[in-house]
């Protein structure tokens, strides 16, 4: 599960590093810094949850339906919003599809960070939390206010769209398959399996 966890957080990272630089360029440093501050405050929220919450019960609640099934609805809208501008030519916009940043990939690791380690403490589950978040923000910033802005034409422009709806659909599977338990004990089953081989 951890390197399926890795695997969505690296896609929506290129996704948001990539839909980030378009749209105006004389507000891109503003779109960035709130991006940063979105990504912070996914992670507080999954910090404040997790220790608000007996660790058990925040899982059977993440892997519960209308959990599931608002990941779903979230994923698959978005990959639908990206696809239709896509289609429209609305390369402007397309800076809004980094605006919540992957919550698919924030609830696949909460799960794996709280049902891994139980022993470990509250501060470093924190610590940790921050360290992932650090890691989405800090390449993003430094690139893009330092000036490194992609120029794009306009196959660029539609594959990053392309891309980002893709990315989308990537969250939209990962809720049906990865997230509920059984789901989860064939993942590992099958990771297991190819590592024996």
């Amino acid at each position: 599960m951890i390197l399926v966890t890795a695997a969505a957080f690296l896609l929506f990272w290129l996704r948001d590093y990539w839909t980030l630089q378009l749209g105006p360029a004389r507000s891109v440093a503003r779109r960035v810094w709130i991006y940063a501050g979105l990504v912070s405050m996914a992670g507080l929220l999954l910090w404040v949850l997790a220790s608000t919450h007996n660790t058990a019960q925040f899982i059977s609640d993440i892997e519960s339906p209308p959990w599931l099934i608002g990941l779903f609805a979230f994923h698959s809208i978005a990959a639908v919003a990206c696809f239709w501008m896509k289609w429209t030519g609305r390369y402007h916009l397309a800076w809004l599809a980094a605006m919540v940043p992957a919550p698919v990939a924030w609830v696949l690791f909460a799960r794996v960070l709280f049902t891994a380690n139980d022993t470990i403490a509250e501060p470093v589950k924190g610590a940790v939390i921050l360290v992932v978040a650090s890691l989405l923000i800090a390449p993003i910033l430094l690139a893009v206010l330092r000036g490194h802005r992609l120029e794009m034409g306009l196959d660029e422009l539609d594959y990053v769209l392309g891309f980002a709806g893709w990315t989308n659909c990537f969250g939209a599977g990962l809720t049906v398959l990865a997230i509920p338990p059984a789901a989860v004990e064939s993942f590992e089953t099958a990771i297991r399996a190819l590592s024996v081989h």
